[in-house]
């Protein structure tokens, strides 16, 4: 069927993908896993820069716009925590280990000494990572889930968690971590952002993240927004064979029905497909390797397939087919525990700062090439109504007490997230009249380790149980 090519595009058919880049820049086509199903609205941006040209004319008139290198690109992409059960990889995962740094399961270490079937703190040595503060762990055939972690012994034990059977273990068991972990790093890994919104393509090469807002509340899903920059951006809109292409041929000319030349409407680095044949190379489209403007010449990769393509088909951007991660995790089960006590928190978001300078000033470079990390900046508003309890804020405050604030997320083992700051001072609280009642306001921040044997990278973990 011919496409209309007077149809406006709809915004609520999108789909996105994000994929980890083997090689930093260069565009990194997904796989189904790849998925991130939008929460909201997501958005690719990138605009050239221009200056006005400085010569001067018997005219009042503006003479030139002089076209120079490319700002980075700008991205947006919402969505809901999607976890899919013990050991398997939640949506997003390259998001969030873009966002953190680095991914870490299955660490191992072994018990130090022989425990019983009842003991809740479980000492450990001979570890090949550093184990996150809260997780759960494997013994033999037993789950036990950990809230306290001091770096010689796991404490706070649950024994039997997950329908296990508690059991005793001997001095030198193996214990397997269980827990996906984020950790922080300071590298900037890269990945490349698909957006595919009706018939349009969009992709974002040499992205990272600049900030994520963790919304906290008691309804809707979990909703995490990314936000960041990239290297540059392609596309590949819609348009029809001009010229019958013969099996094997690598280029191509498109056009729009009026026959105005359409291959600036498409981008190197981006994948098409051939719609009215079905030609999409299995999964993969067909890439774009080069475009030249000036014959209307698309090259493509591989070449046409058997059978060729006719004048009049519909060229287009192609991504793969793939279903959602998982289940959303729900806001309802959400609990915030402070220095191990539950917090009867309102309604708040965590703000994850992680910024990123692209530089754009190096001679030779049309796209911004070098990328330099800034400081972190991880910070909650902690909101509560006013209770005996949170006068002890304004004393924390004063002192500059350091607390250690977890943000539970779900309740089943498998679909639950834990972020963790082992370090969050408590700063200016203040009290507001809310209707009938006095509420408590106060901002909590996320610091790094600063002992000799411990530096920093250590502010934020997130944690998948």
């Amino acid at each position: 069927m011919a496409y209309d090519f007077n149809d406006i595009n709809l915004s609520r058919r999108v789909r996105c993908f994000v994929t980890k880049e083997t090689v930093p820049g260069t565009p990194e086509f997904p796989v189904a896993a790849d998925f991130v199903c939008p929460a909201g609205d997501p958005s690719i941006n990138q605009s050239p820069k221009t200056t006005d040209s400085q010569e001067m004319a018997d005219t009042l008139d503006k003479l030139d716009k002089l076209p120079g290198g490319y700002d980075p690109a700008e991205w947006t992409l919402p969505m809901y925590l999607r976890l899919g059960g013990v050991g398997v990889l939640p949506q997003g995962h390259a998001l969030l280990r873009a966002l953190q740094g680095k991914f870490v399961t299955g660490l191992t270490a072994t018990v130090n000494g022989d425990i019983t079937d009842a003991v809740t703190s479980i000492p450990y040595e001979a570890a090949d990572g550093t184990f996150p503060p809260v997780g759960v762990i494997r013994i033999g055939t037993e789950t036990i889930r950990y809230t306290g972690n001091t770096g010689v012994a796991f404490t706070g034990c649950t024994r039997a968690y997950n329908s296990t059977v508690a059991a005793a273990a001997v001095d030198g068991a193996a214990i397997t971590l269980l827990t996906q972990v984020y950790q922080q790093d300071p590298s900037a890994e890269k990945f490349t952002y698909w957006q595919m919104t009706d018939w349009f393509l969009q992709f974002v090469a040499g992205a990272t993240i600049n900030a994520c807002t963790v919304d906290i509340k008691n309804e809707d899903g979990v909703l995490f927004s990314f936000k960041g920059q990239g290297t540059r951006m392609g596309f590949a809109a819609i348009g029809q064979l001009a010229v019958a292409a013969a099996e094997g041929a690598t280029a191509i000319k498109v056009e729009l029905p009026d026959g105005r030349a359409f291959a600036k409407a498409y981008s190197r680095g981006a994948r098409i497909q051939n719609k009215t044949k079905g030609a999409t190379n299995g999964t993969s489209g067909f890439t774009i390797t080069d475009i030249d403007t000036s014959t209307n010449t698309i090259t493509i990769s591989p070449g046409v397939p058997a059978g060729g393509w006719e004048v009049g088909d519909s060229i287009m951007g192609f991504l793969p087919p793939a279903t959602p991660i998982g289940d959303i995790v729900l806001n309802r089960d959400t609990k915030v525990l402070i220095d191990g006590v539950k917090g009867n928190i309102r309604t708040t978001s965590l703000s994850i700062g992680v910024p990123k300078d692209y530089k754009t000033d190096e001679l030779g470079t049309v796209y911004p090439e070098t990328v330099v990390p800034g400081t972190r900046d991880i910070n909650m508003d902690f909101n509560s109504y006013f209770r005996t309890a949170d006068t002890l804020r304004f004393g924390e405050a004063f002192d500059g007490d350091e607390l250690a604030l977890e943000i539970q997320f779900g309740s089943a083992p498998g679909y639950r997230a834990s972020l963790y700051m082992a370090r969050a001072p408590i700063e200016s609280p203040s009290l507001s009249r809310d209707s009938a009642t006095m509420a408590i306001k106060a901002k909590i921040s996320a610091l790094g380790s600063r002992t000799t044997d411990s530096i920093g990278e250590n502010s934020l973990v997130i944690g998948l149980e």
